[in-house]
């Protein structure tokens, strides 16, 4: 890569030289895109002596992209239903799917959506048999696990 110094009247001039072989022509200019866009940002910020991570990488309609476009999580969700009942449904729906992983403590073992349904209504079962209301707090008592 090489780069010439501009002068008051002269900008700054980019220029690379590639393998065609490896890279094509719009990657290799959208890589001298986002150079310029951080010394652009770079230069504009040298006063307040900038941060490095302060200084813009996204060209100016990816960060629209990202930030707006990419970023549209709205989602419909029923606000009627409980989280059992949400999560029911989803046990339901995807019954064989991994609800839960372990980590390498536990050999990475697996629990399924209906696997975690069945357990966690036995245990619901279990407490209402022991007296305990559907609104009580319930504390869990674990032994500390050591990494």
């Amino acid at each position: 890569m090489v780069i010439v110094p501009g002068g008051p009247d002269t900008p700054l001039t980019l220029s690379i030289l590639y393998d065609e072989g490896r890279f094509a022509a719009p990657q290799v200019i959208c890589i001298l895109e986002r150079l310029a866009g951080m010394l652009r940002s770079f230069a504009g910020a040298a006063e307040s002596d900038p941060l490095l991570g302060d200084l813009a990488v996204l060209l100016p309609g990816e960060r629209q992209q990202v930030l707006v476009e990419w970023n549209d999580t709205v989602t419909a969700f029923p606000r009627e239903a409980s989280l059992p009942e949400l999560f029911a449904g989803v046990a339901r729906a995807f019954p064989e799917a991994p609800a839960i992983i372990g980590d390498s403590g536990t050999g990475g073992e697996v629990w399924s959506y209906a696997r975690l349904d069945a357990v966690s209504d036995r245990l619901a079962e279990r407490l209402g048999a022991l007296g305990l209301a559907g609104e009580a707090a319930v504390g869990i008592a674990m032994e500390r696990r050591r990494s």
